[in-house]
C-alpha cells in the first residue's frame, strides 16, 4: 500500500471514489454538486487529496485538505478545512486513516495552520486531537413568530446573479469574520451543502446575502449591510422560503442574534464543528479583540497551562489586550479541554476560574467553508 497526495489522479477518479463510499455508508452522494467549491467543473485538485493507492493503483482511502485565510475582525488566520475522509468499504480496520491522517499532517498548509476543521463522529476525530468546539446559535421562526412578530417587508429575495455578484461580494467581506473569496469562487462556496445564495434588495440596492437550503428550511448564512434591516430581511426570506417553520444559523457574535432572541420560538446554543486549535495565542488574540470590540471586557489577566503548549497568558488593560505563551512546569489542562474551554458553551462547566464575561470566545466559521 503507499500513502501519498494524489497530484496524478484524475478528478473523476476522486469524485466517483467519494460518491461511491459516502452513498455506500450513507444517502446517496454527488460531490460535484454538493461541493461545488471543491469537486465542481475544473475545481477539484488531486494534489489537495492525501490518498491511499492498493498495488494496482486502484483508491483505498482519502482525505482532502483545503486551505483559506479566515479574516476576524482586523486579524487573519490559516485556516484548514479537512474532508472528504474516506476509507473503501473492503479496506477498513487496517488502519489506512491513521496513515492518511499521519500523512495529512505532513503537509505545509497543515503544519502552518493556525486552526484545523472538520465534520463528522466526535470520537473518531478525537484520536487526532480533534474536539466539538466553535459556538453556532440556531433560532426557529415559525408561523406565529411571522404573524405577530415580524415586521411587514418590502424587500426582494432574488437568486445571486452575475450583476449582483460585486455588491454582495462587498457586503460579505466587510462582515467581522468571513474568507475572501474571488469573484470566481463566490458563487461556489455559496453553495455548499445544498445551499443556495440569495440576494436580499430594496429597491435595486442589494442589502443583504443570504445562503439558504430549500430542503432543509434553512438560513445557513444571513449577513447584510445594516442591522437595520434585521426584521425585513428575516421576514422576507421566511416568506420566501413559504415553510411552517425556518431555521436561522449564525456565529455568537453576530449581530442578528439581537433580533431573532427576541422574536424566535425557539433557539440554541451548541458546538458548531470539530475543531483543533494549532496556534491558540494567534486564534485567541483575534477572537476576544473580536468580542472586545463588541461588548468590552472587563480589565483583568488570566494564565491557563496547557499540556503541549506552555502558560497561555491573556491580559486586557488600558492599552488594549495581550495574548502570548510562556514556558511552565505545570502539566495543566489537555489541548481539546482548552479548545472547549476558550471556544464553546462548555467554558463554564470545566473546572477552571476566568473572569467574568471573558468566554467563551465566539469562534464560528461560516458553513460555505466546510468541506
Amino acid at each position: 500500500m503507499e500513502i501519498r497526495l494524489g497530484y496524478d489522479l484524475k478528478a473523476e477518479t476522486i469524485i466517483d471514489f467519494a460518491d461511491f463510499v459516502f452513498s455506500k455508508s450513507h444517502c446517496p452522494h454527488d460531490f460535484a454538486a454538493l461541493l461545488p467549491k471543491n469537486y465542481g467543473p475544473g475545481r477539484t485538485k488531486p494534489e489537495n487529496h492525501v490518498v491511499a493507492l492498493d498495488e494496482n493503483r486502484a483508491l483505498l482511502g482519502m482525505v482532502m485538505f483545503d486551505a483559506f485565510d479566515l479574516s476576524v475582525g482586523a486579524e487573519t488566520l490559516k485556516a484548514v478545512c479537512i474532508g472528504t475522509v474516506s476509507v473503501h468499504p473492503r479496506a477498513r480496520g487496517m488502519g489506512i486513516m491513521k496513515r492518511l491522517m499521519a500523512k495529512m499532517e505532513e503537509q505545509e498548509a497543515v503544519k502552518n495552520a493556525d486552526l484545523l476543521l472538520l465534520g463528522g463522529r466526535r470520537q473518531r476525530y478525537e484520536y487526532y486531537g480533534f474536539t466539538l468546539s466553535g459556538m453556532a446559535c440556531r433560532y426557529v421562526v415559525n408561523a406565529d413568530n411571522n404573524r405577530h412578530a415580524l415586521p411587514k417587508s418590502t424587500l426582494a429575495v432574488q437568486p445571486l446573479e452575475d450583476h449582483h455578484m460585486q455588491a454582495a461580494m462587498e457586503i460579505m467581506h466587510g462582515s467581522d469574520v468571513h474568507v475572501k473569496h474571488a469573484a470566481d469562487s463566490f458563487y461556489q462556496a455559496h453553495c455548499s451543502w445544498n445551499a443556495r445564495p440569495f440576494v436580499l434588495a430594496d429597491g435595486g440596492k442589494v442589502i443583504g446575502l443570504a445562503d439558504v437550503n430549500r430542503q432543509e428550511a434553512a438560513v445557513c448564512q444571513l449577513t447584510l449591510a445594516s442591522s437595520d434591516y434585521a426584521g425585513a430581511a428575516v421576514k422576507a426570506l421566511y416568506d420566501d422560503i413559504g415553510r411552517e417553520s425556518v431555521n436561522f444559523e449564525m456565529g455568537a457574535d453576530d449581530p442578528l442574534n439581537a433580533f431573532l432572541a427576541r422574536i424566535a420560538s425557539g433557539m440554541d446554543i451548541s458546538w458548531h464543528k470539530n475543531y483543533r486549535i494549532k496556534r491558540f495565542h494567534k486564534v485567541i488574540a483575534a477572537f476576544i479583540a473580536l468580542k472586545n470590540k463588541k461588548t468590552p471586557l472587563a480589565k483583568g489577566a488570566f494564565s491557563l497551562a496547557v499540556e503541549g503548549i506552555g502558560l497561555i497568558n491573556i491580559t486586557v488593560n488600558e492599552t488594549g489586550i495581550q495574548v502570548d505563551v510562556s514556558q511552565t512546569n505545570e502539566k495543566g489542562i489537555s489541548q481539546m479541554d482548552a479548545c472547549r474551554f476558550f471556544f464553546s458553551p462548555m467554558s463554564g462547566y470545566l473546572p477552571v476560574s476566568a473572569p467574568p464575561g471573558w468566554f467563551p470566545l465566539p469562534l464560528f466559521i461560516p458553513n460555505g467553508e466546510l468541506c
